[in-house]
């Protein structure tokens, strides 16, 4: 009993010293420690997270940077979490500058999560710095001086709001050459820096940055704060890329482009260089484009691509392939003529004309002249599946290979359903699509024996970090790269369609790709658009281009340039040669070839005005020289603007050169090429347009260039 009783009397002490211990905490968080339980229950707990780490860069082939990322700060806040609202607002109106009243709105959302203000200056962040050390401060005083407790429940309320704003450290990316290459670099999304397009998009993980711890907050009564401190990790950034592109020269094909497209009205334009010894893409220019650190200002039309996603009808330049696989199946032999219809050949039930009444032409003649009825006569002695196979083995219907987003391609159409008209029009460059990087490519196998998978990725740099030494090391990784298919030419075809081209650019269509003191060899296009609205090949819209090496034999670039709709009566010799030249003439002194010094002032021309009764030679253009002192077989061009058709034909026949013309035959002449004063082969053709002159040209036919 005894026994029972003391144990009831120490569990009644106990339980009385448990009640009395409750009792003084109670009085001790509740009077005695109030304001500081208060302070501690209104900080916060961390909570990690995690964010990437700094996105790597492009670089050009010598290491001219072209895409990087910078350090950044954005000014972000929590408006859910802020009590005291106007106070706050006018802390942040006299740090940022913006109206008290517009931040105050902001602060009325009902959101854990706003950018107030993107890149601020680190000016910003210490200003701030300073306003939370002086409300620090402030309530320090406060308890001293031993306030009103809704005074002091105040202050800390206006500290712990300084929690909820943030000064957050991460990276903006720049492009330190702005336009320069953009359509294929591409952007990247400024939230969570991940490529959205071209390279930055194609190549995102190799770019992309590795993983960096971030602190987040949390108070005691549940409310998120947005005070983060990024702890970055090693091994945080991601890979540098160099490309093959030489910066130099693709500001030089960018400039020329961008003039000619201005110049003609041209909806688009691309220029392609490649070096066709290895495949490597030296320039890859596009206009029209825009600064990819401001990609939102600019509409998708400039963003685009032009060389690797639009397929055009190549017209005249396909005629190469053509030829070569009459070529390379000896169906033509040396010498032989080909008769050229008066420019007006049925085949099947078709018309096919050409922009010159010939007679009889060489292999040669029909390259140099683009003939259409000689090309597809040739042509014609292919087998269909022979010509299809042909132009497959070059790489035609199907996708270059590009390291590039979306790259387009449409494969040719099986020769089995073809209809009769469909082997000529392909034999000159109508029915089927390509890019300009996919011309290229086919085109460079001339001079290197192979088709390339052509590159734009030359290596890529990783940045690891040594785990013993804490050192950076750099790794370099080369993406892997299919090996060249091999192109068959017999019988020399491939040497001798070269040389055709230098002919093309020395003597026909393509005179304005000339440079002095270099060979070029190349080939024009002017082809006809489909308008889907009148199903039929537009009169009026082409696409204009040249395909060119230089120097011819052996080249340091293959170039294509593509002109998208030109105004007026434009061709691949009057739009896209004049691009090549221009380009060449300044990019090979950079390669090491060094070109004569140009004439410093234009020849000047004198006329003589001729009446339909009084026919004379016009006046040779001073400094010409004579007749008797130019190179045997050449001849000086003359001057037959203004002139009737009689006229010039007696004048141009005088001189030794034959002539072509547009227009009706009553009128008089406006234009003529080649140049009044220019030095020419005897025979060489002049071509002529007269007032009102238009193309007769059978609507599935290529237009031909002057």
């Amino acid at each position: 009993m005894k026994l029972e009783k003391s144990k009831f009397f120490f569990i009644a002490l106990l339980l009385l010293v448990g009640y009395a211990l409750v009792v003084v905490s109670l009085y001790r968080i509740q009077v005695t420690e109030h304001h500081d339980y208060v302070e501690k229950s209104l900080k916060s707990t961390k909570i990690v997270r995690t964010v990437v780490g700094k996105r790597g860069s492009l670089f050009d082939k010598a290491g001219t940077p072209l895409a990087i990322s910078k350090p950044k700060l954005d000014l972000r806040l929590d408006p859910r979490s802020i009590r005291y609202k106007r106070d706050m607002a006018g802390v942040l109106a006299t740090i940022t500058g913006m109206p008290a009243q517009e931040i105050h709105t902001l602060l009325l959302k009902k959101t854990h999560y706003l950018i107030l203000k993107r890149d601020v200056p680190y000016e910003w962040k210490e200003a701030y710095k300073k306003a939370y050390k002086k409300a620090v401060n402030a309530k320090i005083r406060a308890k001293r001086e031993r306030i009103s407790k809704k005074k002091l429940n105040r202050l800390l309320g206006i500290v712990n709001d300084f929690n909820m704003v943030l000064f957050e450290s991460g990276y903006k990316r720049v492009y330190p050459q702005k336009n320069l290459f953009s359509n294929v670099l591409g952007f990247v999304r400024r939230s969570d820096m991940k490529g959205v397009d071209g390279l930055e998009y194609k190549h995102d993980k190799y770019l992309h940055g590795k993983k960096i711890n971030i602190e987040r907050f949390r108070n005691a009564v549940g409310k998120q704060g947005v005070r983060e401190v990024a702890k970055e990790l090693k091994n945080n950034s991601g890979n540098d890329i160099y490309l093959t592109i030489d910066a130099r020269i693709q500001y030089i094909a960018e400039d020329e482009l961008a003039k000619m497209v201005k110049k003609s009205g041209a909806k688009w334009g691309s220029v392609t260089i490649m070096n066709p010894l290895d495949g490597k893409i030296i320039a890859l220019a596009n206009y029209p484009s825009y600064n990819p650190a401001k990609f939102w200002d600019a509409d998708p039309a400039s963003r685009r691509n032009y060389a690797v996603l639009d397929l055009f009808e190549p017209g005249s330049t396909m005629k190469i392939f053509s030829l070569l696989a009459v070529l390379n199946a000896n169906l033509v032999k040396p010498g032989e003529l080909i008769f050229g219809e008066n420019g007006v050949f049925r085949f099947g039930h078709r018309l096919i004309h050409d922009h010159k009444a010939g007679d009889w032409m060489t292999l040669k003649d029909i390259v140099v002249t683009s003939s259409n009825i000689g090309t597809v006569k040739l042509a014609d002695r292919l087998k269909k599946e022979e010509l299809y196979n042909a132009l497959r083995s070059f790489g035609f219907g199907e996708k270059s290979g590009i390291d590039v987003a979306g790259e387009a391609a449409t494969p040719i159409r099986s020769w089995k359903k073809w209809y009769p008209i469909d082997k000529a029009n392909i034999a000159f460059g109508q029915g089927l699509m390509v890019n300009t990087v996919q011309m290229v490519r086919a085109f460079a196998s001339l001079y290197s024996g192979v088709l390339w998978t052509p590159r734009i990725i030359d290596r890529i740099v990783e940045h690891t970090v040594d785990p013993r030494t804490g050192e950076e090391i750099e790794k370099e990784i080369f993406l892997p790269i299919p090996p060249p298919k091999s192109v068959k030419f017999s019988y020399n075809s491939n040497k001798k369609m070269i040389a055709m081209l230098e002919s093309v650019v020395s003597e026909g269509t393509a005179k304005r790709a000339q440079i002095k003191g270099v060979e070029v060899g190349g080939k024009t296009g002017t082809s006809q658009k489909y308008d889907h609205e009148i199903r039929r090949y537009s009169r009026k819209k082409v696409v204009a281009s040249f395909i060119g090496a230089v120097p011819n034999e052996t080249p340091k670039m293959i170039m294509m340039v593509v002109i998208e709709e030109p105004k007026g009566r434009e061709y691949g010799g009057t739009v896209a040669a004049p691009v090549f030249q221009a380009v060449a003439k300044r990019a090979l002194p950079l390669m090491g070839i060094y070109l004569p010094p140009e004439k410093d002032s234009q020849k000047k021309r004198k006329q003589t005005s001729i009446t339909s009764n009084d026919v004379t030679t016009p006046l040779l253009p001073e400094n010409s020289g004579k007749k008797d002192t130019l190179p045997e077989g050449y001849v000086v061009v003359p001057n037959v603007v203004g002139l009737n058709l009689q006229q010039a034909t007696f004048v141009a026949h005088n001189a030794g050169l034959d002539i072509q013309f547009s227009g009706e035959s009553n009128d008089l002449i406006l234009e003529q090429s080649p140049d009044a004063g220019d030095v020419q082969l005897f025979g060489t053709v002049i071509s002529l347009s007269l007032k009102g002159a238009t193309k007769d040209v059978y609507e599935e036919a290529e237009i031909e260039e002057d």
